[in-house]
Parts: structure tokens; C-alpha cells; sequence
């Protein structure tokens, strides 16, 4: 209803003020990634801009970080997880029980 983002002079999402009440509230607990092509939630409408500035400040102030990405492919490379053998567990067949 401010007319802040995601929110316009001309466009109120409310779904979308819902959806980042509900990444500030998943905050509280752990990190939190919003994956979105809404152009709304970004700064000045761009995605190499990050969050929208009132977005971003808001954002500063939860305990776990929020961040934005434009596609789930650039999320996705930032995630590594290392799933090579435990050669440990392999040499101790009493391990798996």
C-alpha cells in the first residue's frame, strides 16, 4: 500500500508484498534466496541492482541473510556439495548400521 517495491504507483502486487513478508519471517531462521524474474523486487528494475533499496534495507535488519537472484541457474551454481566416497565408512562396514 506504500507504493514502495514490489509495490508501484501504478501496480499494487499484494501477493508480492506477501511473498517478502514471508522471506523476512523465513529470516528469523535461516537464509533466505528469493528467486524471482519480477523485475519489482530489484533495484531501479534491474537485476544486477540486487534488491530494491527499501527491500534492502530491510533485509539488513533480519538475523539471516536475504539475497535475490533472477534465475534459479545462477543459484544453483553457487551451491557446491562435495559427494565423493567416504572412504572412512567403505573400510567400516559397521558404520551403516
Amino acid at each position: 500500500m506504500s507504493k514502495e517495491p514490489p509495490n508501484s504507483e501504478h501496480n499494487q502486487q499484494f501477493k508480492d508484498g506477501v511473498i517478502w513478508a514471508n522471506c523476512v519471517t523465513l529470516a528469523n531462521e535461516n537464509e533466505v534466496v528469493l528467486v524471482t524474474q519480477d523485475k519489482a523486487f530489484y533495484n531501479e528494475r534491474k537485476y544486477e541492482r540486487g534488491l530494491a533499496e527499501n527491500l534492502s534495507k530491510e533485509a539488513q535488519s533480519s538475523p539471516n541473510p536475504i539475497s535475490i537472484c533472477h534465475e534459479l541457474k545462477q543459484l544453483l551454481s553457487g551451491i557446491r556439495v562435495d559427494f565423493g566416497p567416504d572412504i572412512e565408512r567403505i573400510g567400516n562396514p559397521s558404520a551403516y548400521v
